[in-house]
């Protein structure tokens, strides 16, 4: 499982955009990135609360979440690409099938091709 789970977001740890380095443009890049990472991980997907738009703020107990900021573009951008990876996810059965064994992903690298850059590509088998 790829969690980034309650514990990432709560008890003044701060929500995830605020803690990406850089001016704006760069958090909001550097959280695509790595979401898409994350969705290109094999493994089971878990988000919390606000993170597919970029919340903004630790997330409160007490109060719900900032679900007008995905009416700003920088923001719409994230949940526009956990959308999307969501909809490959669920619609090719070799991405979701064998996530939850060792034998439904593999890594390799392509060191032995293109030396001496390296290169880390998922295999799946839907099984």
């Amino acid at each position: 499982m790829q969690p980034l789970s309650h514990d990432e977001v709560v008890q003044g740890k701060g929500a995830i955009i605020a803690r990406m380095p850089g001016d704006e443009w760069q958090r909001f890049a550097n959280l695509r990135a790595y979401y898409a990472f994350m969705w290109g991980y094999p493994g089971k997907k878990l988000l919390f609360m606000g993170g597919e738009f970029g919340q903004t703020r630790e997330w409160p107990q007490a109060r719900g979440l900032e679900w007008h900021v995905p009416d700003y573009p920088v923001h719409r951008g994230g949940q526009t690409l956990i959308r999307d990876r969501n909809r490959l996810y669920r619609h090719h059965p070799a991405r979701h099938a064998g996530d939850c064994e060792a034998s439904g992903s593999r890594w390799t690298t392509a060191e032995t091709v293109i030396a001496p850059r390296a290169t880390l590509y998922f295999l799946w088998d839907p099984g």
